[in-house]
């Protein structure tokens, strides 16, 4: 990991040189890295989240932030909590989906990217006027989840079996979401 230890510096994959690199005055070696998502580093990366994306000045003209999500992702979020969450799985298992995967997706990527696709999927079916581009939506945030996903698997280790587990379920409820969705349209 080009000399960086402490995990809270692991390249966040900026470009030309990642801005944790930079801090610490470091070459960067972003192909070669990636980021984890481990419970040991939510905190410190939601502060970072939030205080990086919060301000107006990291909004660009499509009203996405540095993290690249948007008002409607914002929105698909919450129908999420909401709505979503409550109808996949039983009462059992509602803290688990309900809570501590959005406390997870939240400085995790591939989970948020998962979650919102599969909320884009759900809405889809329930809102006919919007479900063109809520499809869309949900086809963005599955091919990016399949990219950080196929770079996670590639080193499953302690740190990161919990999120490609999670991730695993979920697509699992994607791929028969999107079979319902595409049940009625011509192929």
């Amino acid at each position: 990991m080009s000399g960086i230890t402490d995990p809270c510096l692991w390249c966040d994959e900026t470009h030309p040189d990642c801005a944790n690199c930079q801090r610490a005055d470091m070459i960067c070696h972003y192909a070669a890295q990636r980021m984890l998502c481990t419970s040991s580093t939510l905190l410190d990366q939601r502060e970072q989240t939030w205080s990086s994306t919060s301000s107006p000045q990291s909004q660009n003209t499509h009203g996405r932030n540095a993290a690249g999500f948007d008002m409607l992702d914002l929105s698909l979020m919450h129908h999420y909590n909401l709505m979503t969450s409550t109808s996949l799985f039983d009462e059992k298992q509602q803290n688990l989906w309900q809570v501590q995967i959005p406390n997870e997706a939240y400085s995790c990527p591939l989970l948020m990217h998962c979650v919102l696709a599969i909320t884009a999927l759900h809405l889809v079916s329930s809102d006919p006027a919007e479900s063109s581009s809520l499809l869309d939506r949900a086809l963005l945030h599955h091919a990016v989840s399949l990219q950080l996903f196929n770079r996670e698997i590639t080193d499953i280790s302690s740190a990161n079996a919990h999120v490609l587990c999670a991730y695993s379920v979920l697509l699992i409820v994607w791929a028969y979401a999107l079979f319902a969705t595409q049940k009625d349209r011509p192929l």
